[in-house]
């Protein structure tokens, strides 16, 4: 039981990491920023389809239930 509080803890930080604002959602250029930090090569089109494959709902805003679902 203690792995998957584990998990779910990182799941929350790496979420709050991203957010800079902490407005509780993920912006595009929030996810983009830090991608790109990870992968200078990745263009703008990769980014943009991979945050569109994680915000389901298509609202424009990745939200912590997403986030969650993306990372499982």
């Amino acid at each position: 039981m203690e792995n998957i509080q584990t998990v779910k803890r990182d799941i929350e930080e790496m979420f709050a990491r991203i957010d800079v604002n902490g407005d509780q959602r993920i912006s595009f250029e929030e996810f983009s920023n830090v991608l790109l930090e990870l992968d200078h090569t990745r263009s703008a089109g990769a980014l943009r389809a991979d945050f569109d494959k994680i915000d389901t709902n298509q609202d424009g805003w990745v939200s912590f239930d997403e986030f969650r679902a993306w990372c499982r």
